[in-house]
């Protein structure tokens, strides 16, 4: 769980990102502020950004679930890599959403349930279980002519 000292970290951050959002819609009423089309998809990110703030401190990920999803992605990436390595149109194969799909499975047969937040983090640790997978396809330098070294 939560200790003390992080939820309130996260409740002052939320409420600073609130805060700032706030003066963006005076500062746009009043017309201070003239926006394009890109300031609007960067205001949506924000508000996503502050409503799920506001969701990990009504509802944090607790300890328990973070370490029972390591071991669960462990073993999800490493079946979704053999998924692609036994496939013969590897193009059609997205192993991140494989190593997601176990992952999430495996956890619901736990008994955890699955919210956006608990996504998110099941995502994060399965981008770090695939880059810590030893680079098989890694180019290969190319050689140098015999005679470049005399």
């Amino acid at each position: 769980m939560l200790t003390n000292l992080t939820a309130i970290a996260l409740f002052v951050v939320a409420a600073v990102l609130a805060a700032g959002f706030l003066y963006l819609v005076e500062s746009l009423k009043s017309g201070k502020i003239k926006l394009n089309q890109n300031d609007f998809s960067m205001i949506n990110q924000g508000v996503e950004l502050i409503a799920d703030l506001g969701e990990a401190i009504a509802n944090p990920v607790g300890d328990q679930f973070i370490e029972a999803a390591k071991d669960f992605v462990h073993d999800a990436v490493a079946s979704a890599e053999q998924v692609y390595l036994g496939n013969s149109d590897k193009s059609t194969v997205d192993r991140k959403v494989v190593a997601l799909d176990l992952a999430s499975d495996m956890l619901n047969v736990a008994g955890y349930s699955l919210g956006p937040i608990e996504m998110r983090v099941l995502s994060g640790l399965v981008e770090g279980a695939v880059y810590l997978l030893p680079k098989t396809n890694a180019e290969v330098p190319p050689t140098a002519p015999a005679d470049l070294f005399g």
